[in-house]
């Protein structure tokens, strides 16, 4: 992603942003649409599935808290400050490049970032921010030769590891910032500039 060919300097802050928390474990789902006619004449399926939908919602919600309490320390849950790449509200080009670019500011400027999506994730790394990557339950293909970049963990090693070698482990890592990706971002660069024939 060319996010991890972005420079740290673009975006500094006169302060920090603390420790933030960026959509850990909050994939939403594009939703099949339904046309106009289906949900007349089949009025009963919508209500049944925004039932299940609800209960999926809950149950998420609860085992991302149980995650997070296992995993983080209560200190740093309450320091820190929770944002979202998933912000549906901002509408057009403009306003999308603004949002990102505040995202990017935030995540400069960060102690800590924790999440579970890659874009936030790499930039992170660009910007030599101390990223952990709860890995999520999904697309597990989308994953490999990326979350090894991160201090990752994973649903099943939170789940099987006992919270205090847990809490300590995340600790550590917060305060470790890997270098594997920085070939990677040098090749990135190296091949932008031999594209666009930059010096």
């Amino acid at each position: 992603c060319l996010t991890l060919t972005l420079k740290k300097e673009n975006y500094l802050l006169n302060k920090s942003t603390g420790i933030i928390f960026s959509d850990i474990l909050q994939h939403k789902d594009d939703a099949e649409e339904r046309s106009l006619l289906w949900k007349v004449k089949h009025p009963h399926k919508i209500i049944i599935t925004s039932i299940k939908n609800t209960y999926k919602s809950i149950i998420a919600t609860n085992t991302r808290r149980q995650t997070v309490a296992k995993l983080i320390p209560k200190d740093i849950i309450a320091k820190a400050t929770f944002v979202s790449n998933q912000n549906t509200k901002v509408q057009g080009q403009t306003a999308k490049f603004n949002e990102a670019e505040r995202l990017l500011k935030i995540y400069a400027n960060a102690e800590l970032v924790v999440t579970s999506r890659i874009h936030v994730a790499l930039p992170c790394l660009a910007f030599g921010t101390p990223v952990i990557f709860i890995q999520p339950n999904r697309a597990v293909s989308r994953f490999e030769g990326i979350s090894n970049l991160f201090n990752t963990f994973t649903l099943e090693q939170i789940k099987y590891t006992n919270k205090k070698d847990l809490q300590e482990l995340f600790v550590n890592k917060s305060k470790t910032i890997k270098t594997d990706h920085i070939k990677l971002r040098k090749a990135l660069i190296n091949d932008l500039e031999s594209y666009f024939e930059l010096d």
